[in-house]
């Protein structure tokens, strides 16, 4: 699937598929109801909370196989770690579009299954 590779993420947990499958539910159900706002808690001067949500999200996707993802993630936690920056806004939404399109192949899969 564009935006997962499934193949690194089966070689983390051993190639077993039914671990995977549960990874992906878990994954969904905690983030479908829309966590990503990580925008809207930047911009509410809640820096720590974002640094904590993003590095979360970093070792989420990292294991989910959302390679993009979790650089993206790392990106902004390092920018967010060094201080304010123009830049971070952008990079939150960006990231924010990505996981919402991530999650939404991981619907698919997992009604495919």
């Amino acid at each position: 699937l564009p935006g997962l590779n499934i193949k690194s993420a089966m070689k983390h947990i051993g190639g077993r598929e039914a671990i995977y499958l549960k990874f992906l539910a878990s994954f969904q159900s905690s983030y479908q109801e829309g966590l990503f706002n990580l925008s809207n808690i930047y911009q509410n001067q809640d820096v720590s909370t974002t640094i904590g949500t993003v590095h979360s999200l970093k070792g989420i996707c990292g294991s989910l196989g959302a390679e993009s993802a979790a650089e993206k993630a790392g990106e902004i936690e390092a920018l967010l770690n060094k201080g304010k920056k123009p830049e971070i806004n952008e990079k939150l939404l960006i990231l924010e579009d990505e996981l919402k399109q991530i999650l939404d192949m991981v619907d698919t899969l997992l009604l495919s299954q």
